[in-house]
């Protein structure tokens, strides 16, 4: 992946890799966010519980 920042987090694949794979594997799909990545915790996350 090619970082063009960090803060929002903003990257893209290498040039060349959606020419060498005719599906783009899942770790260099684009990626852009527009804001700041959330540090959330693992432990107190929850699914909710449908019934």
């Amino acid at each position: 992946m090619l970082v063009h920042g960090t803060m929002p987090y903003n990257a893209e694949p290498p040039p060349y890799a959606p020419a060498d794979h005719p599906l783009i594997p899942l770790d260099t799909l684009y990626s852009r966010g527009h804001g700041p990545v959330p540090d959330l915790d693992p432990a107190r996350r929850r699914r909710p519980e449908r019934g």
